[in-house]
């Protein structure tokens, strides 16, 4: 059936004021339908008000069971009223609907001027309007396209209609409805009219908000990445195998101060052991970690140190990428080899001081023989008459002695020999004291630990040469250890008179104190314990071996025994007894000895302190300055005695660092049950600020650790008051 032709009506406003329509097309009654008296009942009334005040109107009327697009434009005193039949374009246009309806296509039509002519249910979806309020429209006269794209906008208009560019495809940003962005890609197309024009265009809209708003999270994402890499001093990298290209987080020369091209940052010592390294983690598909040095050296000159750290990942059939990061190590590195340089001085200082102390008996005891030679030679020349013959040998021998004595003296000097400092001394103390040393002479692979007795009875030694003892026998110990770790152990007991036979020379009968130092390196063979205490024997590297002769020669000279038990497998463990004195242990020589005052009654004192060896010493000297003492090892046991009766106590000391209650919390709350108990709080990082924060919370006094005797019992009685 052929469609009927394009019907003109002429619209005009009556004398009566209604609208009247004359039919100018022929055909026109037979295709609408109905006479033209009757065609003015079908006009919606926008187009009834485009009539009364002439002007331009678009839209679409229905009439004899056919759509019609309806354009109409002033003409003398009324409107011309162009119906183009629709009906096989509607049927078009339901097929397409139909095809499209499926997809996430939005169709939008766009007339020769630019205005909405049609807009699908994709279209309602994607952007939120319906098709009545954007027909007619051009995209200017609503909020549709985002302002920063309008210009770009408007010249993909221009050029469709110069038919510049007939088809294009254009992305750019749009409003919805509720005010949100779109990201929509645009396929345009010209629809031309018989004459060549522009008849229409079409557009298939696709909606790509989600892709890029996902991209956007992507790149937001490896902007934290690569923020987060650059404030922990790394970079993350991505080798490909194949191409041997590297991509990074980071330009590499900010990083590494060098590109990155052909391992140019690597320094060129490391350079063939870093690639193979990369090459082999490549091929084998296994995890990278390798060291290397820096090409660019660091703004002190020294060497830069980086690890990198990376895992093989799948990235397509047989085809892998190393996926990794690099971290600058130099700080590490330098500290390590700080350490290391630390160890050996320490090793070296315990060395020379075994050998000084070795130097100087030999210096000693060689001196006491040089004298009874010279003396015996003078005796003998005083004898001879002048010119005899022996005179002239025997003053041979007087020049050879005082050759000797200075070499002696040269000895003594370099030993630094002096008269031994004896005093009663805590072994316990001293080997805490001693500790960071002995800790430091240890590997750092290996344990160091120390169990001393509960209490040891007082010892009459000099504590430095007490400390050297240690040293010898830990740094021995240390160095009998596997590369794969070990432990070294140092032990006090108490006894009566050592037990067991070894112990060289025999002890004599009484009390005293056994120093214990194991370790569970390789151990000894009877053969070469038989010789360990020869100076200068060892099955070490050169230059050792006057270790235990040390040891040995310290022991005897405070009237000490020594004995060493050794298993092949097992390890090593040297004892040294030292008698009991019949005195107290004396204070460390730093502090001062001042003599508490006589003991005199002030009634009961609470101590609590987590470390045993302060709780006790801090007890006992209370106790020497009159007070009965409580103690308590944690701030709840102390607080329970407190609060089981708050008027005992005349005096409480805390410490001020203690696991669980702290000491000013203790303090707080013995306050609040004891308004008026004197209070001193013990502490390692005493401050004016901390002081003036304590004595505000119910604290009368801050004591600062290390401390003597009389700061104690003077902060105290300032306490009490």
């Amino acid at each position: 059936m052929t469609p009927p032709a394009d019907v003109l009506v002429d619209l005009v406003i009556t004398p009566a004021g209604g609208v009247a329509a004359v039919y100018r097309s022929p055909g026109a009654k037979d295709a609408l339908g109905m006479t033209a008296e009757a065609f003015p009942e079908l006009l919606p009334a926008g187009l009834r008000a485009a009539v009364e005040s002439p002007k331009d109107w678009l839209g679409e009327l229905a009439a004899a069971g056919r759509p019609f697009r309806a354009t109409a434009f002033p003409s003398g005193g009324g409107l011309t009223l162009l119906l183009a039949d629709r009906t096989a374009e509607v049927a078009a246009d339901r097929r397409l609907a139909a095809q499209l309806a499926n997809t996430p296509l939005a169709v939008v039509e766009w007339d020769r001027d630019f205005r909405v002519c049609r807009w699908s249910g994709q279209a309602e979806a994607v952007f939120g309007w319906p098709a009545a309020a954007v027909l007619g429209r051009h995209p200017s006269e609503w909020p549709f396209v985002h302002p920063a794209d309008a210009d770009r906008v408007a010249a993909v208009i221009d050029r469709l209609h110069t038919h510049t560019e007939p088809r294009n495809v254009v992305r750019n940003r749009n409003y919805r409805a509720d005010a949100r962005v779109a990201h929509c890609e645009w396929h345009n197309s010209v629809i031309p009219d018989a004459a060549g024009g522009v008849e229409s265009i079409l557009s298939l809209v696709l909606d790509r908000t989600a892709e890029v708003e996902a991209a956007a999270a992507v790149a937001r994402g490896e902007d934290r990445l690569r923020l987060a890499l650059e404030s922990a001093g790394m970079i993350g990298w991505e080798h490909d195998p194949k191409t041997g290209t590297t991509t990074y987080s980071t330009a590499p020369e900010r990083f590494y101060g060098r590109p990155a091209a052909d391992a140019g940052h690597v320094h060129p010592d490391d350079r063939t052991q870093a690639l193979a390294a990369l090459r082999a983690s490549a091929a084998a598909g296994i995890p990278l970690n390798i060291e290397f040095r820096g090409a660019e050296p660091a703004a002190d000159g020294g060497d830069r140190w980086f690890v990198s750290r990376g895992r093989p990942e799948p990235a397509g059939a047989g085809w892998l990428l190393l996926v990794g990061v690099t971290a600058e190590v130099t700080i590490r590195k330098r500290a390590e080899a700080e350490r290391t340089a630390l160890d050996q001085v320490v090793r070296e200082a315990a060395r020379r001081e075994s050998i000084g102390l070795l130097a100087g008996g030999v210096a000693h005891d060689f001196n006491n023989i040089l004298t009874v030679i010279l003396g015996n030679t003078g005796l003998a020349k005083a004898i001879l008459p002048p010119g005899h013959d022996a005179r002239t040998r025997l003053e041979t021998v007087e020049v050879a002695c005082q050759r000797a004595s200075d070499l002696c003296r040269q000895m003594a000097a370099y030993a630094g020999v002096g008269r031994l400092v004896v005093r009663d001394v805590d072994c316990n103390r001293v080997i805490a004291d001693a500790r960071p040393a002995l800790r430091a002479a240890v590997p750092p692979h290996a344990t160091l630990t120390v169990a001393p007795a509960a209490a040891v009875p007082a010892v009459a030694a000099d504590p430095t040469q007490l400390r050297q003892l240690l040293l010898n026998l830990v740094v021995n110990a240390a160095e009998a250890l596997p590369e794969s770790g070990g432990e070294v152990r140092i032990e006090t007991r108490a006894v009566d008179r050592p037990g067991g036979a070894g112990f060289s020379p025999p002890p004599g009968a009484g009390a005293g104190v056994v120093v214990a130092v194991a370790d569970t390196g390789a151990g000894m063979t009877d053969a070469v314990r038989g010789r360990a205490f020869e100076p200068f024997y060892t099955t070490k590297f050169t230059g050792r071996g006057l270790g235990l002769a040390a040891v040995q020669g310290i022991a005897r000279s405070h009237g000490g025994s020594i004995r060493v038990t050794s298993e092949v497998g097992r390890g090593t463990t040297v004892e040294v007894f030292f008698p009991a004195s019949h005195g107290p242990a004396a204070a460390p020589a730093t502090r001062s000895g001042v003599t508490p005052p006589p003991a005199r009654r002030r009634g009961v004192a609470l101590v609590v302190d987590d470390e045993a060896n302060i709780r006790e010493l801090a007890a006992s000297l209370l106790e020497e300055a009159g007070y009965e003492v409580d103690t308590a090892a944690a701030g709840d046991a102390g607080l329970a005695l407190i609060r089981a009766d708050p008027t005992r106590y005349a005096l409480a000391v805390f410490d001020l660092t203690m696991p669980g209650m702290s000491g000013d919390e203790l303090a707080a709350a013995a306050h609040a049950l004891r308004p008026d108990l004197p209070i001193v709080l013990m502490t390692g990082y005493a401050s004016k600020q901390l002081e003036s924060r304590m004595l505000g919370r119910g604290v009368s006094a801050v004591l600062a650790k290390p401390f003597r005797v009389e700061e104690l019992l003077a902060v105290a009685d300032r306490a009490v008051g």
